[in-house]
């Protein structure tokens, strides 16, 4: 049933931007199957996915790592921006938190991960990994201001005139 239903997502998923499953009761298994079908054809498959929520749900550990690997691919989901995985029903495992904090490292458009980290250094890796994304996202706009001509410069205070 999981592969059908799968299988029916990904062919009407080419316009799909905001991909909403919570509160499903999706189990690991079923990220498990949408990631191998996912990595089968990484640019094919919801191309356009800015926003994936899957909070409220049955994952906790196989399920994290097979969606860790999506986000790692260089061409599955390139607009990903935010990913929402709280209040799963279970804890997630030390190994889920771990692929999902290297995942969202390698990632350069992800800008919000919901989720609950008990790891401090996979909690730090992920932070770091979303501050990052967020200031070359600032440059990028900036960098496309300037390059049109609509860049407008701050006012600057009184000491920072003299930096």
């Amino acid at each position: 049933i999981i592969r059908i239903f799968v299988n029916q997502l990904l062919l009407t998923g080419n316009e799909i931007t905001q991909l909403d499953l919570s509160s499903c009761l999706l189990p690991d298994r079923f990220l498990q199957v949408l990631a191998e079908e996912v990595l089968k054809t990484p640019a094919n498959s919801f191309p356009r996915l800015q926003l994936l929520n899957l909070e409220s749900n049955v994952l906790q550990g196989p399920g994290i790592e097979a969606l860790s690997e999506v986000i790692a691919n260089k061409t599955a989901w390139q607009y990903l921006q935010a990913i929402l995985l709280e209040n799963q029903k279970h804890i997630m495992s030390s190994e889920a938190e771990k692929a999902l904090a290297d995942a969202v490292s390698r990632s350069a458009s992800i800008v919000v991960c919901s989720v609950s980290i008990r790891c401090p250094f996979h909690r730090k890796d992920i932070n770091d990994a979303l501050l990052c994304n967020m200031d070359q996202l600032r440059l990028a706009r900036r960098n496309h201001q300037a390059k049109e001509g609509t860049l407008k410069e701050r006012k600057r205070n009184e000491i920072e005139l003299y930096f």
